[in-house]
C-alpha cells in the first residue's frame, strides 16, 4: 500500500525504508533486542520531530540506514542538480542515521543481542567514512546537511526538554549579579540535566529548513520563493542569508526575531536560527551554548525578561551562558 509517488527515486527511497521496516519486524519477532523501559520513551530520533520509544528509535535507525545505502549508490547514477540533491540526501540521511545509532546504543533497555544488532549497523555506517577520494562528499550538499541536521537537534531540545527551575534560577541569579557588578567572574556554574517531555501532539514543525536546503540545490534563483510555499511559513529572511552562507547578517536577523516575537514554535525558530549562525565558530561561547543547552538559553532569556529586563541582549546573554555554565 503506497500513495502515488511523485517520481521513481521517490518510490525507491519508499520502497528501501517499509522494507527495511519488515525486515527488521522479522528479526524482532525471532529475537527480542529492547526490554522497554518507561523512562526511554523521551528519547530524540533525528527524522522525527517528537520523542520516541527505544524499539521506536531503532526501527528508525534500521530504516534510515537503508535510505542511507540508497543515496550512496544512486547519487553515482545522476548528475549536475540532481546529484548535488542526491549528495545532500545522502549526507544528511547518513549523518541521521550515525546519531541514531550513537544514542540507541548508549540507551538503557538493550538485549545482548540488540547490542550485537546496533553494533553491527555501527560498523557499517562507520565505513562509509573511508569511501575513496572520488566518493567522498564536500562543498554545499555536506555545509547544508550539517546546518539542517543541527537546526533539528537544536530545535527539538528547545521544545521537549526543560531545565530544572533550580538550574534557572541559580543562573539568573548570577546574571543578575553580573549585571550588578557584584561578580564578574560566575564560573563555573554547574548544571545539571534537562528532562525531556513527551509531545501526545506529535506536532510537525522542521519541514521549513529542509525544504530549503533542497531548494538551494536543486533551483537556488528560487530559494526566496521557499517563503511563500505551504512548507516554508516558518522560514525568514535570516533563513536565507543563514542558508546562502551569510551567518553575521542572519545572526542579526535572529536576535531581532527573539526580541520581538511571542509566538512559542516561531521564538524556538529563531532561537535555533542564531545558533545555527554561531554554531560555525566553535571558539564563540554562544554558539556552543545555543547548540548544546539552547533549552537553558531560552528559559533563562524569558525569566530575565518577565523580571524586567527588556534591554538585555540575546546574543551577550547566550556568550554569558556559554562561557559560565558547565555541565
Amino acid at each position: 500500500m503506497c500513495s502515488p509517488p511523485p517520481d521513481g527515486v521517490t518510490l525507491a527511497v519508499s520502497l528501501a525504508h517499509e522494507f527495511a521496516h519488515i525486515r527488521l519486524g522479522g528479526l524482532m519477532h525471532l529475537l527480542p533486542i529492547t526490554i522497554e523501559r518507561a523512562e526511554d520513551n523521551c528519547l530524540y530520533a533525528p527524522w522525527r520531530d517528537d520523542p520516541r520509544p527505544l524499539g521506536g528509535l531503532i526501527q528508525g535507525v534500521y530504516a534510515f540506514v537503508s535510505i542511507a545505502a540508497f543515496w550512496r549508490k544512486h547519487r553515482h547514477s545522476v548528475a549536475g542538480a540532481e546529484r548535488r540533491l542526491a549528495d545532500f540526501e545522502y549526507a544528511f540521511t547518513r549523518a541521521q542515521a550515525g546519531e541514531g545509532l550513537a544514542i540507541t546504543r548508549s540507551a538503557a533497555g538493550l538485549t545482548e543481542r540488540g547490542a550485537e544488532f546496533l553494533a553491527i549497523l555501527a560498523e557499517e555506517v562507520g565505513s562509509w567514512l573511508d569511501d575513496s577520494p572520488d566518493d567522498s562528499l564536500g562543498g554545499e550538499p555536506v555545509r547544508l546537511a550539517r546546518l539542517v541536521a543541527s537546526g533539528h537537534r537544536i530545535g527539538w531540545r528547545l521544545r521537549h526538554c526543560r531545565p530544572s527551575e533550580e538550574d534557572v534560577a541559580t543562573v539568573v541569579s548570577a546574571w543578575e549579579q553580573r549585571e550588578q557588578g557584584e561578580r564578574r567572574d560566575p564560573g563555573p556554574l554547574r548544571i545539571g540535566y534537562s528532562i525531556t517531555l513527551p509531545d501526545p501532539e506529535m506536532r510537525h514543525w522542521s519541514q521549513g529548513r529542509l525544504g530549503l536546503a533542497r531548494r538551494r540545490l536543486q533551483a537556488p534563483q528560487r530559494s526566496r520563493d521557499a517563503l511563500n510555499e505551504p512548507w516554508g511559513t516558518t522560514l525568514t529572511d535570516a533563513d536565507l542569508e543563514l542558508f546562502a552562507g551569510d551567518c553575521e547578517p542572519a545572526a542579526k536577523g535572529f536576535v531581532q526575531q527573539i526580541t520581538a516575537v511571542t509566538q512559542a514554535d516561531a521564538m524556538a525558530n529563531a532561537w535555533a536560527g542564531l545558533g545555527l549562525a554561531l554554531g560555525s565558530d566553535p571558539a564563540d561561547p554562544a554558539g556552543v551554548a545555543l547548540c548544546q543547552r539552547p533549552e537553558l538559553v531560552q528559559a533563562v532569556y524569558r525569566r530575565v525578561v518577565e523580571k524586567g529586563e527588556n534591554h538585555v541582549s540575546p546574543l551577550e546573554l547566550a556568550r554569558w551562558i556559554g562561557s559560565a555554565v558547565t555541565g
